[in-house]
């Protein structure tokens, strides 16, 4: 069932319209017209990332200076989106975004210099606290991983000068994904998890294990596919075995006259969904983990009396020989008395 011919059901395009109609104004209402002319959402995602690069950069054991963080600030901001530009021969949208590179590097220097990305990090320690604030910033994130996938990652792609590419439904997928998951790939190549700062190239460790730091990878392909599955009717009839059915299933959920702006929500939703199950589905092993208060070790006076039939039936540890085969002291002082 392609999308021109998939029903409308139970209104999911009309709730679709009304989400995207909050979130627009909620990422483009600016905070104060002059001072800081961004959008409360992207003021909070600045603030996650700068969390977010404290944490990488070692936490409270963190030896990194100001500069050096804020450089690993701006890595985490637009790696991906760096490589994917390498890769496609096209400019890099960093060059072009002096007003998020001042957002986010001024929200991390902000946040450094008063001493509140200290504060947020001995709150995450917090068990229930650091649950509760993952969770909130993996359904922030999620939002704007997701625009960001879409924007840099699919529909770059689809506008790319070379047709070959432009029309390659793999090269958009692909590109989604290493816009959306690449991150963590080049953190783990540079070292850039060192707390002491010593960055250097080593051999990740997804190179021998696949599953080693690809989740993301994983998420931002799986976003790509619905995405193009909403917006593009020649995927949506595709009769590849993999992408046909899962087309099908997004097509007949969502129904026939999906616009862009809709699908674009949809991945936003989909993607905040995938990365609060991840840290939902972290918790039971975390339970698991969590240290336990070490067991009571019994006080002398309640420990078990020995009864040996001599005046020495109180002692709570039985006496024990030598290793020589001679008594031990206690019982020589027992031949002694007996022999006097």
């Amino acid at each position: 069932m392609g999308l021109a011919s998939a029903p409308r059901l139970l209104g999911y395009t009309d709730d679709l319209a009304v989400l995207a109609d909050r979130l627009d104004v909620a990422l483009q209402t600016p905070i104060h017209q002059v001072y800081l002319p961004v959008g409360y959402l992207g003021l909070l995602h600045a603030i996650r990332v700068s969390h977010a690069t404290r944490q990488v950069g070692g936490g409270l054991g963190s030896k990194l200076n100001l500069y050096q963080s804020v450089l690993l600030n701006q890595i985490l901001l637009f790696g991906g989106v760096a490589l994917s530009s390498l890769l496609l021969g096209l400019p890099c949208p960093m060059l072009a975004s002096g007003q998020v590179i001042l957002l986010y590097a001024g929200t991390h220097v902000a946040l450094t210099l008063s001493g509140i990305g200290t504060a947020l990090l001995k709150l995450n320690d917090n068990w229930t606290m650091g649950v509760a604030m993952d969770i909130f910033f993996s359904a922030l994130d999620g939002i704007f991983r997701a625009d960001g996938v879409l924007a840099l990652g699919v529909d770059i792609v689809r506008t790319h000068p070379s047709a070959l590419i432009s029309t390659s439904y793999l090269a958009s997928i692909v590109n989604g994904a290493i816009v959306g998951g690449a991150t963590p790939l080049i953190i783990d190549v540079l070292r850039l998890d060192s707390a002491s700062g010593d960055w250097t190239v080593r051999t990740p460790r997804w190179i021998k294990d696949p599953w080693a730091g690809t989740q993301d990878l994983l998420s931002a392909a799986m976003v790509s596919t619905a995405y193009l599955a909403c917006i593009d009717g020649g995927f949506a009839a595709s009769t590849n075995p993999f992408l046909g059915p899962l087309a099908d299933a997004v097509s007949f959920n969502l129904g026939s006259g999906v616009t862009a702006r809709e699908a674009r929500t949809m991945s936003m939703v989909l993607m905040s969904s995938i990365l609060v199950a991840q840290r939902l589905a972290a918790i039971p092993s975390e339970l698991n983990t969590a240290p336990r208060a070490p067991a009571k070790k019994p006080s002398p006076s309640k420990a078990p009396r020995i009864s040996n039939g001599s005046a020495d039936a109180g002692l709570a540890v039985p006496q024990i020989a030598a290793a020589d085969g001679s008594a031990s002291p206690t019982r020589k002082s027992k031949k002694a008395a007996k022999a006097k």
